[in-house]
């Protein structure tokens, strides 16, 4: 063994004892900043914590947390989701659809299954024409809130249009997902704008057949901030040229109807139109300054289920710069194949098909 006296001298002699301590050295300094340049890499935190910069946060998950899918970026263009689950923070898009659902509660062997497959497949707010009263009831419309179960929920005007106990009087409804949206403070039903309401008692001017019907809607907690009046809307048909200048005068009035409504939400930017108008885009552009949203043709079937070149089903809105939340033109939707062919949809669930629009609702609502 050797004695310290010659450990001491080995050690003076000795260049290996400065090495070991200088690599030691060296190997925390590049440990160190390393860390250091991997913590440089985040970005500075906000006041609320979360890191800054142009990408939007991720979808809060339901407990209210961040989901673990890291930030997105929102496109100028939505593309709606195919499937939505039952929670409501997860949607980046509302897509909302008119369908005239050809005399819906007569006793015409309505596929109410079909009808049902289509809206809970395709949409998640619709807005019904041709809903049929029958002493005053709506048996149609029932029948479909019991096929779309709990999930849905809705509302329709409480009384038809004309008011009358014509079997050809309409009410409008409008069916949506509870998960998704829930009816703004103050509202419990569908607001018929001002009209004469076509009654053997009515007084005053009687513009519309059916004036249009609104409903105010926001989305739930978690799933936007956005709100809108949304509202519904059956044309005269026209067979002729008087029938022809009695539509147009109602589509020129839809935006004193919008007015109307409109004193019950002050400073409602976000004001749709749904429902079948009876005219084309281009006819509904030339009588109307309200932005038409549909393009293409054929919402209409022929009796064998053929598509016609017609698109008289479709959206209005007030202002598109008033409601950036609009992500896209609106669509028909080809959902003839629910009902097995055209032939049988056309006979047992619409003359007419759904159009859809996407609405984006993430981020600050515009007004």
């Amino acid at each position: 063994m050797m004695s310290l006296r010659r450990v001491s001298a080995f050690f003076r002699r000795s260049s290996w004892p400065f090495v070991l301590v200088f690599g030691a050295c060296s190997l925390g300094r590049l440990w160190y900043e390393r860390e250091a340049a991997a913590r440089s890499d985040l970005p500075p935190p906000t006041e609320s914590g979360a890191a800054s910069g142009s990408l939007e946060s991720a979808a809060p998950s339901p407990s209210g947390s961040p989901s673990s899918g890291g930030p997105r970026v929102v496109p100028k263009e939505v593309k709606p989701t195919s499937a939505p689950g039952n929670d409501a923070s997860h949607h980046e898009t509302l897509r909302v659809c008119a369908w005239n659902v050809q005399k819906l509660g007569h006793n015409n062997g309505k596929d109410f299954p079909v009808v049902k497959r289509v809206i809970e497949d395709h949409c998640d707010v619709t807005v019904l024409t041709e809903v049929m009263q029958k002493k005053g009831a709506a048996p149609g419309y029932d029948k479909l809130r019991s096929e779309l179960g709990d999930a849905w929920t809705g509302l329709r005007t409480l009384t038809p249009r004309p008011n009358t106990n014509s079997g050809n009087s309409e009410f409008y409804a409008i069916v949506y997902r509870k998960t998704l949206l829930e009816l703004c403070d103050g509202w419990s039903e569908l607001v018929y704008a001002a009209d004469g309401d076509g009654s053997v008692q009515a007084r005053g001017p009687d513009v519309f057949v059916r004036e249009p019907a609104f409903g105010c809607f926001r989305m739930r907690r978690q799933a936007g901030e956005f709100d809108f009046l949304l509202g519904a809307f059956h044309a005269k048909a026209h067979r002729g040229a008087q029938d022809r200048e009695r539509t147009e005068a109602e589509v020129r009035a839809l935006q004193e109807a919008i007015e109307s409504v409109r004193k019950l939400r002050p400073g409602e930017n976000d004001v749709l139109i749904a429902g079948d108008f009876n005219l084309t885009p281009d006819e509904l552009a030339s009588v109307t300054h309200l932005a038409v949203l549909q393009k293409g043709s054929g919402s209409t079937l022929s009796a064998s289920g053929g598509r016609s070149a017609n698109l008289l089903d479709g959206f209005l809105l007030e202002s598109l710069a008033l409601s950036p939340e609009v992500a896209s033109s609106a669509e028909v939707l080809d959902v003839r194949k629910h009902a097995g062919s055209a032939r049988t949809f056309a006979r047992t669930v619409s003359d007419h098909l759904p159009v859809r629009l996407v609405l984006r609702v993430v981020g600050p609502d515009d007004d």
